[in-house]
């Protein structure tokens, strides 16, 4: 097909409704010509970060929903296909940028939406848009928090309105008899919960790497202090540059205790934030289960 014969497709999806067999039938012949190029990332996103990804090609229906709530031409839209990937649970935001480049680079030409910065709704990721044989393909990049968040918000989009995820009003009011729009809002909180969580994380990295710091600049000095005590051994007490090694000796002795006192501190600070952040996060991760499990609950109601 043509660009001009596909974006007509979409444009008369569109004004149709409900749409036709025939233009239905266009679309899925449409869909169809991303299988061989979607497996092919698949593949390469898999080899490039060693994790098994999902994929999955958008429904018909789907489609048709979002050239209806965009306006999109359907030539230009670029999540037909996408591919998946959640990171393990010990990987932060930075692990996540790390992800991303590694993608970029294995790829080449790519677009990168970070919805870290302006999350959609309290949707958070990294789409990664990579083009493979002329066509698009999005690559989203989730920590396990983020997905973990996402789950619950689709499975209560499915059930009260798929348009939730854009700003949109639900389909109904009540769900088990609580308010929708309170259900949204507790879902926009926790996704704040998310990204307060994963900046703590990015914080309690760089502590760490401030703790290595101190820790390498007490070896340092602690190295240069045997040197000056050699050197101390070398001479003798009426040596005239005995004075100058043994002045320079007391300070090096003294900037040691600095540099003691700073990595102790360091130390200090480091442990209280992990232990923090340990109970933070699994208080999280059983928080955003539960919102799961009980959307699944209210369901069956």
């Amino acid at each position: 097909m043509t660009r001009s014969q596909i974006d007509k497709i979409g444009e008369n999806l569109r004004k149709t409704h409900p749409p036709d067999e025939g233009l239905l039938f266009k679309l899925q012949e449409f869909r169809a010509t991303y299988d061989s190029t979607l497996a092919e990332v698949h593949t390469l996103v898999a080899s490039t970060l060693a994790i098994e990804p999902t994929s999955r090609i958008k429904t018909v229906n789907t489609i048709v929903e979002k050239l209806v709530r965009s306006k999109t031409r359907l030539s230009s839209m670029q999540d037909i296909a996408g591919v998946r990937i959640v990171l393990d649970e010990q990987a932060d935001l930075k692990s996540q940028d790390g992800a991303v480049e590694r993608l970029r680079e294995a790829f080449g030409s790519t677009k990168v939406d970070d919805l870290r910065k302006e999350p959609r709704h309290g949707y958070r990721a990294v789409h990664v848009i990579v083009r493979v044989n002329g066509f698009p393909v999005e690559v989203q990049v989730r920590t396990k928090l983020q997905d973990l968040w996402a789950q619950g918000m689709e499975k209560l989009a499915d059930r009260v309105g798929r348009g939730i995820r854009y700003g949109e009003p639900p389909t109904l009011e009540l769900f088990g008899g609580i308010p929708v729009a309170k259900l949204v809002r507790y879902g926009i909180r926790w996704s704040e919960l998310v990204r307060l969580n994963e900046e703590r994380f990015v914080e309690m990295r760089e502590l760490d790497e401030d703790l290595s710091t101190a820790m390498n600049d007490v070896v340092s000095v602690e190295g240069m202090i045997r040197e000056a005590e050699s050197r101390l051994k070398d001479v003798g007490s009426d040596d005239a540059g005995r004075v100058d090694i043994e002045t320079s000796l007391a300070e090096l002795k003294r900037e040691l205790d600095e540099r003691r006192e700073d990595h102790q501190h360091h130390e200090l600070r480091a442990r209280a934030l992990r232990a923090s952040m340990l109970e933070a996060t699994t208080n999280l991760r059983t928080g955003l289960a539960e919102f799961s499990e009980a959307i699944e609950l209210l369901s069956r109601q």
